[in-house]
């Protein structure tokens, strides 16, 4: 995770303001009483922001300090979270939600089950998961992690066969999985997105990563490379240095790429 920046708590009224905030919030239960935690944790954390069932594990300490950022079309999630058994039910699913998540790996056992699977994540690896399913996670201490959720229609013109996809572990050496974990993470400088046009490059390349870390298609691979140039050179006419700094690493990589990651 990016340095120590002091954000501001996550709130019920941050989930539904519009445009959402653009900057990342933090939620924590070290600072919350006993009383509320209950409350927060399942209803407010689980139901309204996950979107899936969560209870605390028998024995494993539950410790939840994360990170989120909501952006147009994207939701990330980071930092720390252990000690809790987290469903996505049958009721879950009859929300009609039926985006991909990828889950990374950052530290500890990470337990995901889905169709039938179950698989163990390694330290430095990831897998696909999609929310119109029922799946299971459990994460052990540390229980660092990155987690993102994004519309199933953004990557199925980038990838072939994306659902076949889901449940494959994914290498931690993927030159792609290393730079989208370090991509995402300079997001939670406070102001590195504040500007819209920003905003609109840095998901398009969180797109892009993803879809070369699972494999993305030629023309796929191509159409990232080109928005890679498009999106340096626009946040070379921006004031801003973040903009630079957000978009110069991941031009030049993909701009290097001969092929897919």
């Amino acid at each position: 995770m990016a340095g120590s920046v002091r954000l501001p708590s996550l709130t019920p009224e941050m989930l539904t303001a519009r445009p959402p905030a653009a900057g990342p919030v933090r939620f924590s239960l070290r600072e919350t009483p006993e009383r509320d935690r209950d409350s927060l944790y399942h209803e407010f954390f689980g139901r309204m922001v996950m979107r899936y069932e969560v209870k605390p594990a028998h024995d494993v300490p539950l410790d939840i300090d994360i990170n989120l950022q909501m952006l147009p079309g994207l939701l990330m999630v980071s930092g720390k979270m252990h000690g809790s058994e987290n469903r996505r039910t049958r009721a879950c699913v009859d929300d009609g939600l039926d985006d991909f998540g990828m889950a990374v790996n950052l530290g500890g056992k990470y337990v995901v089950g889905q169709d039938g699977q179950e698989i163990v994540l390694e330290d430095g690896e990831a897998v696909l998961i999609s929310l119109g399913k029922l799946f299971t996670l459990m994460h052990r201490p540390p229980g660092n992690f990155l987690a993102m959720r994004f519309p199933r229609t953004q990557m199925m013109p980038r990838i072939v066969g994306a659902d076949d996809l889901c449940m494959r572990p994914l290498r931690a050496d993927s030159d792609a999985l290393k730079l989208l974990t370090r991509y995402a993470d300079v997001a939670q400088l406070d102001d590195t997105v504040a500007n819209a046009d920003v905003r609109q490059h840095f998901v398009g390349h969180i797109y892009d990563l993803i879809a070369l870390t699972l494999g993305a298609t030629r023309d796929a691979a191509e159409l990232a490379r080109g928005r890679a140039a498009g999106a340096r050179r626009a946040c070379m006419r921006s004031s801003g240095i973040s903009a630079e700094v957000l978009t110069s690493p991941i031009s030049r990589w993909l701009l290097s790429r001969s092929g897919t990651a």
